[in-house]
């Protein structure tokens, strides 16, 4: 793991004191974060507040989010976190399976390597 992680910025730390105002259990949706902190929705609002959720990911704290209930959760109930690390994962296998394919369909099977970080 890289322990260079980048210090948090103002939105990170907003997106964080927004997603503690919840109660456990509830969280806002990327909707709600990008009208929370820039008063209105678009792509490159809702690519901003993915990165701040990662980078908050990134320095520990658990914020849970699945495809079957919408929102960002901070949380520490187990089953919340596996249920978050099991989707997480299973993502990861299938765009892993994804390079591997176009890997083979251009015949790059062998000459490209990929490195993984945890």
């Amino acid at each position: 793991m890289n322990n260079k992680r980048k210090p948090l910025n103002e939105r990170d730390e907003q997106v964080l004191e927004y997603l503690k105002s919840f109660n456990v259990g509830e969280g806002p949706t990327k909707e709600m974060l990008q009208m929370m902190l820039f008063k209105e929705i678009n792509k490159n609002f809702e690519r901003m507040v993915r990165f701040s959720i990662q980078k908050l990911r990134d320095h520990g704290y658990v914020i849970a989010s699945s495809s079957d209930k919408p929102g960002y959760r901070l949380t520490t109930n187990k089953d919340d976190v596996k249920h978050y690390v099991n989707e997480t994962r299973k993502r990861a296998k299938m765009l892993m399976a994804t390079a591997r394919k176009v890997e083979k369909s251009y015949g790059l099977r062998n000459n490209m390597s990929m490195r993984l970080t945890s």
